[in-house]
């Protein structure tokens, strides 16, 4: 058999063309019957056809998936983190909207209020907060003390207790 000219880097695999339409391949492992989209190069005898080795075999392909997908893996699991934590940070965003709407209001109040607990409930951005507002009096000075929380208002959110805590001081006129 002829030698002809390699083109290719790859191990070359030699086709004998017994008709135009069926070559058979001779390499590693016997012969076989080529395809007819096989690629082979022009610049060969007649007899002696050089094939090319291309694409990739459905084995290299499932590992390439599998090791795709294992890499992938932790991209995934940052992902589903990420949208709990962002939940959470909203969350607590209007939480501390709401203690500070409360404050401005007690704040903007005529009166002082008496030492006690004040319990409301608000809704920012349509999620319900309940808040509760602590009242006491400084003796060393002439101060109210309010002590803001805000919680959430129901079972199955992405937070419970606390979320927000805001306090304010209001000078008592005498």
């Amino acid at each position: 058999m002829q030698q002809p000219t390699n083109h290719n880097s790859m191990t070359p695999r030699w086709v004998k063309v017994t008709d135009s339409h069926h070559p058979i391949v001779e390499g590693a492992g016997g012969h076989y019957k080529a395809g007819a989209f096989d690629a082979v190069t022009n610049d060969c005898p007649v007899g002696d056809v050089l094939a090319s080795d291309n694409g990739f075999s459905l084995l290299e392909m499932l590992v390439a998936l599998a090791v795709l997908s294992i890499a992938l893996l932790p991209l995934v699991s940052q992902q589903a983190n990420s949208i709990k934590n962002a939940s959470i940070i909203e969350e607590r965003f209007l939480a501390q909207m709401v203690a500070e709407n409360v404050a401005v209001t007690l704040l903007s109040e005529a009166e002082v209020r008496l030492p006690g607990t004040i319990r409301g409930n608000s809704i920012q951005a349509n999620v319900p907060f309940q808040w509760r507002v602590s009242v006491t009096q400084r003796l060393d000075q002439n101060m109210m003390l309010y002590q803001i929380q805000v919680m959430a208002d129901k079972v199955g959110r992405a937070q419970k207790g606390i979320l927000a805590s805001h306090l304010v001081h209001k000078k008592v006129d005498q």
